[in-house]
């Protein structure tokens, strides 16, 4: 009898077990127990602290054989739209490197590198920008804090500041790069942007 009682046991478990693993099979059929990331990407190299004295972060890119070069770019939001305050190309013929940007007031400056295997490139960039933010203005900073896929000669917003009065603006974080009439709808007194494109384009 207690051999009998031993045998039903054994087979409620294996039922058990066996259930379980088509449950977990049928989930990993839906999502990926570890997702695939993208041909092309890049993504934060190490956390960004939460209120930095000042902007500093490394992204590791991994790119197919086209890469020719950098670009770098500083953008001021005017009357809704982005304008171009300029920026810098560095070539680079790498298939997974690190890029580097450091800053405290955007329009005051940033320093920015592409470090490669053998070899670094670092870039001084000073914008003679009239910029005077008023006395009553909080700074609003964010910057890319996730796996990003990039898309050869397509601008990927890395960083933006806010300077405003306003003490509890709705649209922040760097996506809205991509829909500037929000970031105009809030009045802010000045927003500047970072963004970063992958190109095809050979240094001349």
């Amino acid at each position: 009898m207690k051999r009998k009682a031993w045998i039903i046991v054994i087979c409620i478990e294996l039922v058990i077990v066996i259930a379980a693993g088509i449950i977990l099979w049928q989930i990993n059929q839906e999502k990926p127990l570890f997702e695939k990331k993208p041909a092309m990407y890049m993504e934060p190299a190490e956390a960004q602290p939460l209120y930095p004295a000042s902007f500093n972060q490394t992204y590791n890119f991994r790119m197919d054989d086209g890469l020719k070069s950098v670009v770098m770019e500083i953008w001021e939001l005017k009357d809704g739209q982005w304008t171009d305050l300029g920026g810098g190309r560095i070539g680079a013929s790498l298939r997974e490197g690190q890029f580097s940007l450091s800053f405290n007031d955007l329009p005051k400056g940033i320093t920015y590198s592409v470090d490669g295997a053998s070899y670094t490139y670092t870039v001084n960039k000073d914008f003679a920008v009239d910029f005077a933010p008023a006395a009553d203005n909080g700074l609003y900073t964010t910057m890319l804090t996730q796996l990003q896929e990039i898309t050869y000669e397509t601008p990927i917003p890395v960083a933006m500041q806010i300077y405003t009065a306003n003490q509890s603006p709705q649209f922040i974080g760097t996506h809205f790069f991509y829909q500037p009439e929000k970031l105009a709808s809030e009045g802010h007194d000045h927003v500047y942007a970072v963004t970063l494109t992958f190109s095809q384009t050979t240094m001349e």
